[in-house]
C-alpha cells in the first residue's frame, strides 16, 4: 500500500512543460531568422502566413527548410498559411484584368498542392 501512495504522490506532482505554438506570424518578413524562433526549445511550432500572393514561395521555402532543420518527430509543427493580408487586398479585389485573376488563383493553387495538409 506505501508504495501505491508514492506512485500517486508522484503522478499529481508530475510536471508537464508548457510549450508555445505560435498561431499567426509574418517572420519571413522582418530581419529576425526563422531558424532562431523555430529553435526555441519552448516552441513546438509555428503558423507561417503570406501576406500576398508574391512571397507564396517565400513561406512555402522558409517551412521545407523549417521542416529539414527541425523536424517533425520532436512534435514541432510548422505550418504554412498561404492568403492575402487585408492591408494587400486592394491589390486583389477590383482589378478586371482576368489574366491577373487566373495568375491570382493559379498561384494559391500552386502553393496549397505544394503543402497538402
Amino acid at each position: 500500500r506505501k508504495s501505491i501512495a508514492k506512485t500517486r504522490e508522484k503522478k499529481e506532482t508530475m510536471k508537464v512543460p508548457l510549450l508555445f505554438f505560435d498561431a499567426h506570424n509574418h517572420i519571413h518578413l522582418g530581419s529576425a531568422s526563422p531558424f532562431v524562433a523555430a529553435s526555441a526549445p519552448e516552441l513546438c511550432g509555428f503558423a507561417l502566413m503570406s501576406t500576398q500572393p508574391i512571397d507564396f514561395p517565400v513561406v512555402s521555402q522558409t517551412i521545407r527548410e523549417i521542416t529539414k532543420f527541425r523536424p517533425a518527430e520532436g512534435g514541432a509543427v510548422f505550418v504554412p498559411c498561404f492568403g492575402t493580408h487585408p492591408w494587400f487586398l486592394n491589390q486583389v479585389l477590383g482589378v478586371d484584368d482576368e489574366k491577373k485573376h487566373v495568375w491570382l488563383e493559379s498561384s494559391l493553387r500552386e502553393a496549397l498542392e505544394q503543402h497538402p495538409s
